[in-house]
């Protein structure tokens, strides 16, 4: 699997950053985007430079209806028109009238959803807003996931324990809200991460502040990467 950085750290050269996030992916001859950032142009630029086809995404999941995810939606549907589209419990009235007009073709996830072989969103979780998360085999052959995070809106204690369940996470990457979180609150998160996901590497991106990952990397010994917009790395 290999991840595109669209949107979401600090950007390479001639990469545009704005407050969002967008995680490309390739798998197994598929394109999946993760988020939509915050705009067209920004996504469009960025795809461009990273060398990711957005004229060949097959699915895009959105985790989560706010304007920092959902922006850049416009975009896909100019270059891939009728791509499959997975809006958050709750969205079809509004957002998923949207992307209609933009050509893209939606679905609402009311329940877990298999997207293809290796390839799950999560159950929506109320935060406010509903939100979901997308889960990507590994191909270690260890039945091992990627889970693939928005803001994380929901209490996480109450995610993880349904997603530990029945998947093994091994890696986790997106945004975690908690810039402007109480450092109690950044020490239970990080505390869930590593002892009950017991999860290997983590790479913070978007809201996730700086934190997280010290915790994570010198009490929990995890490894920590923040990687930047315009990064492309093999899981």
């Amino acid at each position: 699997m290999r991840v595109y950085v669209l949107v979401g750290g600090a950007p390479r050269k001639g990469f545009e950053q704005k407050r969002g996030l967008s995680i490309g992916v390739e798998y197994k001859g598929l394109y999946i985007v993760f988020d939509a950032g915050p705009d067209a142009y920004v996504i469009a630029n960025n795809a461009g430079l990273s060398g990711f086809p957005l004229d060949l995404v097959d699915h895009v999941v959105i985790s989560h209806a706010h304007s920092p995810h959902i922006g850049g939606l416009e975009a896909i549907g100019w270059e891939a028109p009728f791509a499959k589209l997975y809006l958050p419990y709750a969205s079809m009235e509004t957002l998923g009238r949207q992307a209609q007009k933009w050509q893209l073709s939606p679905v609402e996830v009311v329940k877990e959803t298999r997207v293809v072989d290796g390839v799950v969103i999560s159950r929506p979780f109320h935060g406010p807003p509903w939100e979901h998360f997308m889960l990507v085999e590994l191909e270690s052959g260890r039945g091992e996931y990627a889970l693939f995070t928005g803001c994380f809106h929901p209490a996480v204690r109450g995610v993880l324990a349904d997603i530990s369940n029945r998947y093994r996470v091994t890696t986790v990457i997106g945004g975690f809200h908690l810039e402007t979180a109480p450092p109690e609150t950044v020490r239970g998160f990080a505390e869930d991460i590593a002892l009950r996901l017991r999860a290997e590497r983590v790479f913070p991106l978007h809201c996730s502040g700086g934190l997280v990952g010290e915790l994570l990397s010198e009490r929990f010994k995890l490894d920590v990467r923040y990687l930047r917009t315009g990064d492309v790395v093999d899981l």
